[in-house]
Protein backbone atom coordinates (compact mmCIF):
# COMPACT_ATOMS: atom_id res chain seq x y z
CA UNK A 1 0.00 0.00 0.00
CA UNK A 2 1.17 3.42 -0.98
CA UNK A 3 2.06 5.93 1.72
CA UNK A 4 2.84 9.48 1.17
CA UNK A 5 4.97 10.22 4.55
CA UNK A 6 8.27 11.68 5.29
CA UNK A 7 10.25 10.76 7.73
CA UNK A 8 13.49 12.82 9.09
CA UNK A 9 16.48 11.61 11.70
CA UNK A 10 15.91 14.38 13.67
CA UNK A 11 18.75 13.57 16.29
CA UNK A 12 21.62 12.73 13.56
CA UNK A 13 20.56 16.37 12.18
CA UNK A 14 20.90 17.68 15.35
CA UNK A 15 24.16 15.70 16.27
CA UNK A 16 25.57 17.12 12.24
CA UNK A 17 24.48 20.86 13.39
CA UNK A 18 26.66 20.15 16.78
CA UNK A 19 29.81 19.29 14.53
CA UNK A 20 29.10 22.14 11.91
CA UNK A 21 29.54 24.35 15.35
CA UNK A 22 32.53 22.74 16.77
CA UNK A 23 34.57 22.49 13.33
CA UNK A 24 33.44 26.65 12.80
CA UNK A 25 34.98 27.13 16.37
CA UNK A 26 38.06 25.06 15.25
CA UNK A 27 37.91 28.45 12.69
CA UNK A 28 38.26 30.22 14.80
CA UNK A 29 40.77 28.98 16.42
CA UNK A 30 43.14 28.65 13.46
CA UNK A 31 42.17 32.42 13.14
CA UNK A 32 43.95 32.95 16.00
CA UNK A 33 46.84 30.99 15.81
CA UNK A 34 47.45 32.16 12.01
CA UNK A 35 47.38 36.12 13.23
CA UNK A 36 49.41 34.98 16.20
CA UNK A 37 51.90 33.61 13.82
CA UNK A 38 51.71 36.70 11.58
CA UNK A 39 52.22 39.20 13.84
CA UNK A 40 54.60 37.42 16.16
CA UNK A 41 56.78 35.75 13.98
CA UNK A 42 56.52 36.98 10.51
CA UNK A 43 55.57 40.59 11.24
CA UNK A 44 59.19 40.29 13.41
CA UNK A 45 61.62 39.33 10.13
CA UNK A 46 59.49 41.15 7.47
CA UNK A 47 60.58 44.51 8.29
CA UNK A 48 60.98 45.67 4.51
CA UNK A 49 58.68 47.82 2.46
CA UNK A 50 57.12 45.08 1.01
CA UNK A 51 57.08 42.68 4.41
CA UNK A 52 55.11 45.40 6.10
CA UNK A 53 52.84 45.32 2.90
CA UNK A 54 52.36 41.97 2.73
CA UNK A 55 51.67 41.55 6.59
CA UNK A 56 49.49 44.13 6.27
CA UNK A 57 47.96 41.92 3.45
CA UNK A 58 47.53 38.89 5.77
CA UNK A 59 45.79 40.76 8.03
CA UNK A 60 43.33 42.42 6.28
CA UNK A 61 42.81 38.35 4.54
CA UNK A 62 42.47 37.35 8.33
CA UNK A 63 40.27 40.37 9.75
CA UNK A 64 37.84 40.46 6.32
CA UNK A 65 37.83 36.88 4.41
CA UNK A 66 38.40 34.22 7.17
CA UNK A 67 36.55 36.79 9.88
CA UNK A 68 33.67 36.97 7.08
CA UNK A 69 34.06 33.08 6.66
CA UNK A 70 33.24 32.03 10.09
CA UNK A 71 30.77 34.85 10.43
CA UNK A 72 28.91 33.31 7.56
CA UNK A 73 29.05 29.78 8.53
CA UNK A 74 27.50 30.62 12.06
CA UNK A 75 24.87 32.72 10.57
CA UNK A 76 24.11 29.37 8.45
CA UNK A 77 24.26 27.29 11.15
CA UNK A 78 22.67 29.18 13.67
CA UNK A 79 19.25 29.45 10.86
CA UNK A 80 19.43 25.89 10.52
CA UNK A 81 19.53 25.00 13.99
CA UNK A 82 16.92 27.85 14.68
CA UNK A 83 14.47 27.59 11.78
CA UNK A 84 15.42 24.21 9.67
CA UNK A 85 15.52 21.42 12.46
CA UNK A 86 12.00 22.96 13.84
CA UNK A 87 10.15 22.98 10.63
CA UNK A 88 11.65 19.31 10.09
CA UNK A 89 10.30 18.50 13.17
CA UNK A 90 6.45 19.93 12.74
CA UNK A 91 6.68 17.76 9.59
CA UNK A 92 8.28 14.81 11.11
CA UNK A 93 4.80 15.45 14.02
CA UNK A 94 2.31 16.44 11.15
Amino acid sequence: MARDSLDFDIPSIKRDVEVMVSLNQDNSNVKAQFSEYVNGKLASEWTTAKGEETIKKLNDFIETDFQSYIDYLKERTNQFSDEVVPRLEKIDNA
